[in-house]
């Protein structure tokens, strides 16, 4: 690989970034060059938030190697969204400047510079499928050191050091299917059951579901690549392990007290259509759709970019912290023009690669709907991380294929 070539620096700015975006609170407040938090809000949970000086040169590194990388050219956005905010100042409009609310600008562009360092032009693409997997199994490592120290574990839901269970297990879902279906190289097995063991501790069972719902759907496509890839046996021994499993709760008495298992078991108890539309997760994510679009016509332009402000707005329309979907979100954070033009940046993609058959389309439509169904403001620079690698990786791929189809072309027409 390449990354075995190069010079130990590079590996160690790896491990630098893995490390400093899991830094748990107490270290960040200690270090912090901004404290940002939702106190004064009649919200159930207040966020703070605390910008390290050890995030700073991760910012540095990863702005320097952007022309060198193969990030998504999200910059542009980022500089949009600067401006529409000084926008809103210069207009006298709510805006982060009299908020002192510039959290979720620092997440993103923390998240985005490590993602351009991941994607270092010189990196192959199994140098970056090797890094996501590592990433993966230090994200479920982290959720087991939380889980042994009572870091975290609220109703048994258990979450890697530094975020919250339910990106914790986003990330896990997302890496899953984008490691059964959209990278070149050979899917790994042991990296893909620490993602899906993150996902099962965390208790969320809408990433359960979606995933499992993924492979069911494209079964076909699954199991030729797990066969393709030598994995054709192992994935037939977990399988088999995961129906025993399954069997073993529904017909033990005490069941297994594994939170998101048992509360995709609830479902199935009785009418199954009726137990999901009254389940809470269902009627507040409801609420919350319901919520934002009045929020929206209300403030068609969008709120300021900031976590206060959404989850001040969203306390006074529907009760709860902020809406329960990404896409509702960022038409409010990034207004309806840029969220929009962002949405449709990923169709395209998606697009891209139905037409050029290839399973990157499985990954990217998966994205989509999670988008659209799933999520909250993206309050953790790791989770920006990871989408911008995927997403990333995905047209640097697409772009590959294309490049490669052109030359056999033109080489047959030479011929």
């Amino acid at each position: 690989m390449v990354i075995e070539k190069r010079k130990l620096r590079y590996i160690c700015i790896l491990l630098y970034v893995f490390l400093v975006l899991s830094l748990p609170d107490g270290i960040k407040n200690m270090t912090a060059l901004y404290k940002m938090s939702t106190r004064g809000i009649n919200v159930t949970y207040t966020y703070n938030y605390y910008f390290s000086i050890l995030e700073l040169p991760i910012i540095i590194w990863g702005l320097y190697k952007y022309r060198h990388s193969n990030v998504v050219r999200f910059l542009k956005i980022y500089v949009l969204l600067i401006i529409l905010n000084l926008a809103y100042w210069f207009l006298s409009l709510d805006n982060v400047i009299v908020l002192n609310s510039y959290e979720m600008f620092l997440i993103l562009i923390t998240g985005f510079s490590a993602a351009a360092i991941i994607m270092d032009d010189e990196n192959s693409f199994e140098d970056i499928e090797t890094i996501m997997d590592w990433f993966t199994i230090f994200q479920f490592v982290l959720v087991m050191v939380s889980m042994v120290s009572g870091a975290s574990g609220v109703n048994g839901r258990y979450a890697a050091i530094g975020m919250g269970s339910g990106q914790t297990a986003n990330i896990a879902a997302h890496y899953l299917v984008w490691n059964f279906f959209a990278r070149t190289g050979k899917t790994r097995i042991v990296p893909a059951l620490t993602a899906l063991v993150t996902i099962i501790l965390t208790g969320s069972r809408t990433n359960l579901l979606a995933v499992l719902l993924i492979v069911v759907v494209f079964v076909g496509k699954f199991l030729k690549k797990q066969v393709d890839d030598g994995n054709g046996k192992k994935i037939l021994l977990l399988t088999i392990m995961g129906m025993a499993l399954m069997i073993l709760m529904l017909v033990s008495n005490k069941g297994i007290k594994i939170e998101s298992l048992n509360r995709v078991m609830d479902l199935t108890h009785g009418n199954i259509l009726q137990n999901i539309t009254t389940d809470d997760s269902y009627l507040g994510r409801l609420r919350s759709v319901e919520g934002s679009i009045s929020i929206l016509k209300k403030n068609p332009h969008g709120l300021p970019f900031s976590l206060y402000a959404i989850e001040r707005e969203s306390a006074r329309a529907f009760s709860m912290e902020y809406p329960h979907s990404v896409l509702l979100s960022y038409l409010l954070l990034w207004s309806p023009v840029i969220a929009v033009g962002c949405l449709i940046y990923l169709v395209r993609i998606l697009i891209r690669a139905i037409k050029l058959h290839d399973s990157v389309a499985i990954y990217m439509g998966f994205m989509v709907v999670m988008f659209i169904l799933y999520g909250a403001p993206i309050l953790y620079s790791k989770t920006y991380l990871a989408f911008f690698v995927f997403v990333s990786y995905a047209k640097a791929k697409l772009n590959y294929i294309t490049e490669n189809q052109v030359k056999i072309f033109e080489r047959g027409y030479k011929e």
